[in-house]
């Protein structure tokens, strides 16, 4: 399939095996590893082709990763986000040059799924949940993502493409990995999501792992 899908994975040992298996087999496949002090690297080389960077920095990783992308067609993933089955065939067929999908929980919690509702209906706004898909051309066009960036960078990105390119949402889904709800609880979540829309603070995002 005529796609690159780019993951930039700071010590996920525990989930990236799930989210490589979630992406169809002749699918291009780049892992960047930034600053990984776990066995993220040596599980991910079973699937996909692997960087491994000396320093953090997911904007840097996902820049990287798409010097390395054979296709015209990039998706953009976090390490712990697994795709449907339609995905992959849907960023494929779109005539949009930017976007990204709905989100669902990767659990059964009703609590869990009414959050990821919730969520899927900001993405309109240019918001995405794990996943941005664009053309190379866009990505050039945009200057890719900002590395003086730490946090909401690809807000960031998928809004300034969506000037400029088609912009869609897919009727498709990726499973959003609930560890963060469940460990720092629902509502210092949704507090700090809507604190951080309003008053943006540049701060690094705490790593939960």
């Amino acid at each position: 399939m005529a796609v690159s899908v780019i993951i930039p994975a700071y010590n996920e040992e525990s989930v990236i095996e799930t989210t490589l298996k979630s992406i169809p087999e002749n699918v291009q496949k780049i892992v960047i590893c930034n600053a990984c002090t776990d066995k993220t690297a040596e599980i991910a080389r079973k699937y996909a082709e692997v960087v491994e960077l000396p320093k953090k920095g997911v904007s840097y990783a996902r820049n990287v990763g798409v010097k390395m992308a054979k296709h015209d067609k990039l998706v953009f993933l976090d390490a712990d986000i697994q795709l449907d089955n339609k995905t992959i065939p849907s960023i494929i067929k779109t005539n949009a040059n930017i976007g990204t999908t709905k989100v669902k929980a990767d659990s059964k919690n009703l609590i869990h799924k009414i959050m990821m509702f919730l969520k899927s209906n900001t993405h309109w706004i240019g918001f995405s949940t794990g996943l941005v898909f664009c053309t190379k051309e866009i990505y050039d066009k945009v200057g890719g993502f900002d590395e003086s960036m730490v946090i909401h960078e690809d807000g960031k990105f998928l809004r300034s493409g969506k000037k400029i390119g088609k912009y869609k949402i897919l009727d498709s889904f990726v499973y959003n990995n609930m560890r963060r709800y469940r460990k720092k609880g629902y509502l210092k979540i949704a507090y700090y999501w809507v604190k951080e829309t309003l008053f943006f603070s540049g701060k690094d995002y705490e790593a939960i792992r």
